[in-house]
């Protein structure tokens, strides 16, 4: 009895040092585990804010291939987390850029199918927010947008994108005062974004108002090379009359860039320059270069007004 006793107590020894042993292990192989995945989470999480930093800081030039280049930053940020709520809403975002200011063959399809992902991703940022308002004016849904937005800033929602969407909507509506409040609230909201700016100072000119040039020079202070701010001020000046010959060098200059240059700015530097015609004398000519913009852009405001300027010249 004695015997089997002291066989049994040896058998449990040894089980539980082997019992042990193999807990240890397996302990030391899971901690293991949890430290590599935390420490890959942290490596991944640190990669996509640096790309996604990037992404921003080329996309905020505002130029068609500044775009562009933000995303391609993006795309790889969706590579390491194909489901980033904050790369998909970035992608919405800029291709509705590309799609509703640039008109660049795809876009639209692109904003849309992002801004979709980045719903189910719940993607709580102002690119999502901001290119879900603007899809809504682009349909004809202004007053949608607008409720959409107030729905929102009662939620505590403050963003330019978004002021600058309300201001869309405003103006879809006819509503030009709250218009330019969106605007002013936009570009002093993200000061170093040159899109914002320039659009308060197209709204001046489009409005026949004064202290476009300012907005213009605002945008070019932050960017030197932004087409739009740079026809922005040409385009002031030709409606003004004053200093044309400093608007034809900044046709010259922007013109020399043709292949960065999508339709819609293309179309607006020709319009200029049929504007600059119109003011020479020389209204067969401006026709024929307003008709060349039309033909890029066929609703570009100030093509359609040089050639009507240009067949009054004419007396047609």
């Amino acid at each position: 009895m004695a015997a089997s006793e002291t066989q049994q107590g040896e058998w449990k020894k040894r089980e539980t040092f082997g019992s042990a042993l193999v807990q240890i292990i397996l302990v030391g192989v899971i901690l293991i585990g949890v430290v590599w995945l935390v420490w890959q989470r942290g490596t991944t999480k640190k990669e996509l804010s640096e790309l996604m930093k990037e992404a921003r800081s080329h996309a905020i030039r505002g130029n068609p291939a500044d775009l562009r280049q933000g995303l391609k930053f993006a795309d790889d940020a969706l590579k390491k987390e194909s489901s980033s709520p904050d790369a998909l809403a970035f992608i919405a975002s800029v291709n509705t850029d590309l799609w509703l200011l640039h008109r660049e063959p795809g876009a639209e399809q692109k904003a849309k199918e992002y801004l979709e992902k980045a719903r189910k991703a719940q993607a709580h940022t102002e690119e999502r927010y901001g290119s879900e308002a603007l899809h809504l004016v682009n349909a004809g849904k202004a007053k949608e947008a607008e409720d959409f937005i107030e729905d929102l800033r009662k939620k505590g929602a403050s963003s330019a994108r978004l002021f600058y969407a309300h201001a869309m909507a405003a103006r879809a509506q006819g509503n030009l005062q709250l218009a330019r409040t969106g605007l002013i609230a936009a570009m002093d909201k993200s000061w170093k974004d040159p899109a914002y700016s320039s659009a308060w100072g197209e709204a001046i000119i489009d409005e026949g108002g004064v202290g476009a040039t300012d907005a213009f020079t605002k945008s070019l202070g932050v960017n030197p090379d932004f087409f739009r701010a740079k026809l922005g001020m040409a385009l002031s000046r030709v409606m003004r009359k004053d200093r044309i010959g400093e608007a034809e060098g900044v046709l010259r200059d922007v013109l020399a860039h043709d292949a960065e240059l999508s339709p819609p700015l293309k179309a607006r530097a020709l319009a200029i320059q049929a504007g600059v015609l119109n003011i020479q004398d020389q209204p067969d000519q401006a026709i024929s270069v307003a008709e060349q913009a039309l033909a890029l852009n066929p609703d570009d405001a100030w093509a359609l007004f040089a050639k009507a300027n240009a067949l009054a010249a004419n007396k047609d």
